[in-house]
Parts: structure tokens; sequence; C-alpha cells
């Protein structure tokens, strides 16, 4: 059977040995706690007569018996997806989510692919309602945000069942996406013994080869190795740019977390900080300032997977990184200077008085957070000497206490005269807007999200009150980029 007659979308054109199949069985009681109307219009799902009801007939699943009443009946056929990279607890994939057409259920209990001799807390296979909900906002906060924003959910369903910390368990019905990941191996995955799963080696090999057909499932055509690579890298490396400068990290950036096309997905880590600061959100994860690093991590290994089963190329994973490092560096400056006001002639983005004007206010406000810490900022909090609202008093020319300032005052103007059309309405707009607290992020924070949602699921009516919630954050996040 081909991988489009059981997987539609992103990931169909990945060979069958990328996927483990098994039986989960339908959970009684479940409901549609929240559903996505934008996404459902867009995948034309409008013609639905009950559209709760088909969700739940389609996705409320589990594989875990104590979630299910009725074996023999209701069972439905997934998918688990197999992939390596970074950070994925020795797993084989996918541990807890579950592919069926067009979308996979995260949460839907153990696939074949957790690793029997693994750590307990990556084999359970369940999610959270918390946990779910915070996947479902932060996946439309990214795709408001971000250029080529996020995986995004259809539904969240809540199974009606607790965990053993007494905690809701739900399922969030999310789109299927093709990562970087589905090419690189799992090394240390130890599947069970009574699977018939091909070799991690041999699976990499077949998805490899398939990288030509998958691109071009992503992206329409396959213009050669190296372009379709570039293009990849070039996506990563904006939409990095963005999230860098409105102070979004995504925690763990791996290629099994950001897509091929470069969505961000899994968000368990991410959250908005206070100040440019090289803060970590998760334990053993990289600060903010060097997420990058794992993406060359990432490039690394998957040319380094690439050259060895590949029968093509042999292809240097250095010149991949150094292309990414200058794509980062550029999208850096074109973000920056556009949203700061001091550039909106694309042609300026590569001029030197640019590139030392950008280098200058980055250095700025990043001094003193640049080493590693532990603990999420709120708005103007931590261990950075200045506020972003210091740098545009300093354009406004109302404040300089020392040398740095007075250079980016001096380059800032410098960069306005070689400009003939430079826009200093513009400029001032956003000097206003920013002095007026509307880059405050704090309604993105970690804490307060979680907090939210643990309040919004004591209140009764909660279906209700979890749609105002989501719909109250994209409203300000609309605001956030529309004035950007």
């Amino acid at each position: 059977m081909k991988n489009q007659d059981v997987i539609n979308g992103a990931t169909s054109s990945l060979p069958a040995t990328s996927f483990a199949r098994f039986t989960a069985y339908r959970v009684k009681n479940a409901e549609v706690v929240w559903k996505n109307k934008q996404l459902i219009k867009e995948y034309g799902f409008v013609d639905k007569p009950d559209i709760d009801s088909w969700l739940l007939n389609e996705f409320a699943y589990s594989s875990l018996d104590t979630f299910y009443t009725d074996k023999a009946s209701d069972q439905s056929i997934f998918f688990a997806e197999r992939y390596g990279g970074q950070l994925i607890a020795s797993n084989g994939g996918g541990g807890r989510a579950g592919l069926k057409g067009q979308f996979q259920c995260k949460g839907i209990g153990p696939t074949p692919l957790i690793n029997q001799m693994g750590i307990a807390q990556y084999s359970i296979g369940v999610a959270t309602l918390k946990e779910m909900l915070n996947e479902a906002l932060w996946g439309e906060v990214c795709h408001t945000l971000l250029p080529y924003g996020a995986v995004r959910c259809l539904a969240i369903i809540d199974l009606n069942h607790t965990n053993e910390n007494n905690e809701k368990c739900a399922i969030a019905v999310r789109e299927n996406e093709l990562r970087l990941a589905h090419f690189e191996l799992s090394p240390y995955f130890i599947p069970d013994n009574t699977s018939d799963f091909v070799s991690e080696t041999h699976r990499a090999k077949l998805s490899i080869e398939a990288f030509p057909e998958c691109f071009k499932s992503a992206f329409g055509s396959y213009p050669g190795f190296r372009s379709s690579m570039e293009l990849i890298l070039d996506r990563y490396a904006k939409q990095l740019a963005y999230a860098r400068f409105f102070r979004i990290c995504h925690g763990s950036l791996t290629s099994s977390n950001i897509g091929l096309t470069g969505k961000y997905l899994d968000f368990g880590t991410i959250s908005s900080l206070g100040t440019y600061e090289n803060i970590i959100t998760s334990m053993g994860n990289i600060g903010f300032l060097k997420e990058e690093d794992n993406i060359f991590e990432s490039i690394i290994n998957f040319i380094d997977g690439y050259n060895w089963y590949s029968i093509y190329e042999n292809e240097n994973s250095t010149d991949y990184c150094v292309f990414f490092s200058r794509s980062l560096n550029k999208h850096l400056r074109q973000v920056f200077l556009t949203s700061i006001g001091l550039i909106k002639n694309k042609h300026f983005y590569e001029e030197k008085k640019s590139i030392e004007t950008f280098e200058l206010i980055y250095r700025y406000l990043t001094m003193g957070g640049n080493r590693e810490v532990y603990g999420v900022t709120y708005h103007n909090k931590g261990s950075c000497y200045h506020k972003i609202e210091s740098l545009f008093n300093i354009l406004k020319n109302k404040s300089r206490k020392n040398g740095i300032e007075d250079r980016i005052f001096r380059l800032a103007s410098e960069l306005k005269i070689s400009d003939s059309n430079f826009d200093e309405i513009n400029l001032e707009k956003r000097c206003s807007l920013f002095l007026t607290g509307r880059f405050n992020l704090d309604f993105l924070h970690y804490d307060k999200i979680r907090e939210d949602i643990d309040l919004i699921l004591t209140l009764n009516d909660k279906n209700f009150h979890v749609n105002c919630y989501i719909s109250e954050i994209l409203s300000k996040t609309k605001q956030l980029r529309d004035f950007l």
C-alpha cells in the first residue's frame, strides 16, 4: 500500500519504511475543547454537518488500554513517524503521535517508536490538556508573527481521563510536516523485539533517496541538492531572525522541531522574553542568543548522513553552515533595521553603513545578557544593561549617556543621510510605538500562559473561555505584527 493511500499532506512522499503502523481505539466520552475555525475552512471541512462529531470519530483515539472501553470495536489505524536528530530521548521518532490522513494526533499514547529501554518519562505517550492548549495557542501565534508560520492545530480533544498527577489528558490534532529529522538516524533506538522494522540505517538510506521527491512535494519542484538545501536554510535563517527580533525563544530548535519549509512546531519550551538575553527555557537546551547552534548541528548531521547513504554527491557541511550563518546575519539586519525604522529600501541591507549600524545596535541590546541563564524574564527584567526603549530615546536624540550611545546616534544619522528616500515619519511613528510599551510581550510569557490556562480550566463552560482566551492572545499578536 502506498503512503498516499493512508497518509496525506507533507509526509506522504516519505517511503513506507519511515512509518510504524499501529492500532488505536476510540476513547468514549471525549469532547472537543477547541477547534480552529480558520483551519477547518482552509482544509474544506465546513461542509461537515456536525464538525465536533466528525473530529471525535476521526481523532479521539488512544493506544492506552486504560483510555478505552471496548477494544473489539471502534479501532483505527495510525502511523508513527520514524525520524532521528537531537534530543528525542533515544526514541525512534514520534513516541506519542499518530498520523491519520492530513493530520496527526499528539498525545495518542505510546507508539511502537518508544524505546523499550528508555527513560519512563519519555515513554508514557500521553499529553496534558494544558500542554496541548499551549500547543494550539503557539501554533497560531507563530503562524501570525513569523514569516513561515507554524504547524497549526485543527482541534484539541479532551480525553476525559487523567494522568498520574491528576492532570487531564488530551490530544492535539495538528498538521503533518516534513522535517530534516526524517532523513536523520536515531542511533540509540532499541525497538520492541516483536517489531518488524527495517534497521535505522536502511530507513535513513531510503529516506535520503526520497529527498528530491519530498522536497518537490513541499516546494513544487526540485532544483538540485545544493539549491534545495540553500532554500531550506535561508528559510530557517529568516524564521529565526524574526523570532530573535520579537524575543520569541523556541527553546529546542532541533531538526525535529522545525519543518522543511521553516515552520516551527512542538512548543513545550517556547516563551517570549523580557530582553535580548541568552536565556535557556528548559534543561539541556541552548540559550536564546545561540539557538542557531542547534541548526548548525542539524546541518552537519544531515549532510554527513546524505554523504554516507547517497551515491550522487559528496557535500561539505561546512559550506552549508557558512551559507546559513551569512543568511542569518542578513535577515537579522533586515528585520532589526526595518522594524526599528532605519531602513525601508532593500538595497541598503548589504551596505557597509547598514552592517555597522546593525552590529552596534545588536551589541547594545544584548550587552550584559550573553551569559547562559535559566529563568524566563518579564518585560525589561533580567541582566541586560539596556532596554529597547533606551535605543529609541537615542534615535530621537533624547538621551545619550555613554560612548556606545553616541556612536549609535551618529551611525543612525549617517544611515539616514545616505538614503535619499529615508522616511522620517516612519521612524517617528515607530519610536512613539516602542516608547509607549507596545513591545511588551509578557502575555506570551511561559509562566503567564500556563497560569492563564490553569485558571480557565477551573471555570464553568471552559470551552467558551478557551476560545475567548486564544482569540484575545491572537488579537494582541496581530496588533504587534501590524504595527511593525
